[in-house]
């Protein structure tokens, strides 16, 4: 549209075959975080197994797995806040996007804490709307 052209699926398509390897690069980074991320959840379980937790257990289980969930989540929200959208309009490379808004985040804290907020609080709207879209179903 910035261009003058009109929004087409054929444009689009055209547009995001030259980013592919980019866009699938980083991607795959994000696959490998997730599978890290996945490990060190379940290294959690080893720390606490489940054999009948007091208040206390559940607490510190739960304050140890929310602050390692979210490290992650913060490495995840900071590598990608900006990258896709940078890779896809300016053409750049992963790394570039990458690292481009892990400064972006770094130079503007409250800006992207207050957007990180933003989506946990739509996430948390989604989860709590599931069971009153879901209750035809059942």
């Amino acid at each position: 549209m910035e261009q003058g052209r009109a929004p087409r699926l054929g444009i689009c398509w055209s547009e995001s075959r030259d980013h592919l390897r980019n866009e699938l690069l980083f991607a795959l980074v994000m696959l490998v975080v997730l599978l890290v991320w996945a490990r060190a959840a379940s290294m959690v379980h080893i720390f606490f197994p489940a054999e009948e937790f007091g208040v206390m257990e559940w607490l510190q289980f739960l304050a140890v797995g929310s602050a390692i969930g979210a490290v992650f989540a913060a490495i995840v929200f900071s590598a990608s806040v900006i990258s896709l959208p940078m890779m896809l309009d300016r053409g750049t490379d992963a790394v570039t996007g990458a690292l481009t808004s892990i400064n972006a985040v770094l130079n503007n804290k409250g800006v992207m804490i207050l957007w990180a907020g933003f989506i946990v609080a739509l996430v948390l709207v989604g989860f709590a709307m599931s069971p009153v879209l879901n209750k035809d179903e059942g």
